[in-house]
């Protein structure tokens, strides 16, 4: 270490002050090299037409920003001037533009007036960004993808909890919070995330199941096995029936009500076997 400014000594260190720049986000310009090889900002910006006006920040500039925020624990639009004011992210995105594919971050006003642009048909637009990029991705994993035999889908729902109950769709949930109600869809095998669907925080799951359902299966690829796991929000005839239409074999989690249970119990021990997962632990009867 350099002996020119020697502020004091702590043992054998020398404490020192210079004028470097740091910054804790570096490891985002990783993610972002992977969504330029990925093509990200060139399907954002090819389906996306939200802006009426070409000045500004194109709607891949904001939308990378924006998604950039989220992945470092941004939780809001205020969140964004914590880029703002890095200089050490500023610079590395002034030298090599990729940390977040421009050389500014939108302020959280302008971010907010982009937002509010969005309509129904942005949204959809947005969910075609996501095919394209899922179908791409699957390319980069075409070897991994060949040795599967199966494709697992676990669907659930969730409670998002919000501030206040004056925001579209932010009304009471089952439990008592106030927030939005949204689906998901995990493919197993690969830990994807295949399938989102935003709901009013009072909406039950089961009323958008079958359609939901239909769009994850568009997702994953057609060739393989489905299977499907669900606890008892999406316990209901309907999906039962889209599984059998499908021929995706199921496993839902049923409510325990009386006559269900009265019929469980009124099977004969003869028609009971082990699970072939957990012998001795789990039984199984039809």
């Amino acid at each position: 270490m350099s002996d020119d400014i020697v502020l004091g000594r702590a043992g054998q260190f020398n404490v020192q002050v210079r004028d470097v720049t740091l910054s804790n986000h570096a490891g985002i310009v990783m993610i972002r090299s992977f969504a330029d090889r990925l093509g990200v900002s060139e399907v954002l910006d090819n389906e996306l037409s939200v802006k009426q006006r070409e000045r500004g920040f194109t709607e891949s500039e904001s939308v990378m920003s924006l998604v950039t925020s989220m992945i470092l624990g941004g939780s809001c639009l205020l969140d964004l001037n914590v880029l703002r004011g890095d200089q050490g992210t500023q610079m590395l995105m002034t030298s090599q533009k990729v940390a977040l594919g421009t050389t500014q971050v939108p302020s959280p006003t302008t971010m907010g007036e982009l937002l509010r642009k969005f309509d129904l048909g942005d949204i959809w637009d947005l969910h075609r960004v996501m095919q394209t990029l899922q179908g791409r991705v699957r390319l980069v994993q075409r070897q991994s993808l060949q040795g599967m035999d199966c494709c697992t889908l676990d669907i659930d729902s969730s409670v998002y909890e919000q501030a206040s109950d004056q925001k579209a769709g932010s009304c009471r949930a089952y439990n008592g919070e106030i927030g939005y109600h949204p689906l998901f869809a995990f493919w197993h095998e690969t830990g994807e995330l295949v399938m989102s669907h935003l709901m009013r925080g009072s909406a039950h799951p089961v009323s958008k199941a079958v359609w939901f359902l239909n769009q994850t299966l568009k997702r994953v690829p057609g060739d393989l096995p489905k299977k499907l796991r669900a606890d008892s929000a999406f316990y209901s005839r309907d999906v039962v029936a889209w599984c059998e239409h499908n021929k995706t074999t199921f496993g839902i989690t049923a409510d325990q009500t009386a006559p269900l249970i009265e019929k469980i119990e009124a099977l004969p021990d003869p028609v009971w076997q082990d699970h072939h997962l957990r012998h001795g632990v789990v039984q199984v009867a039809e």
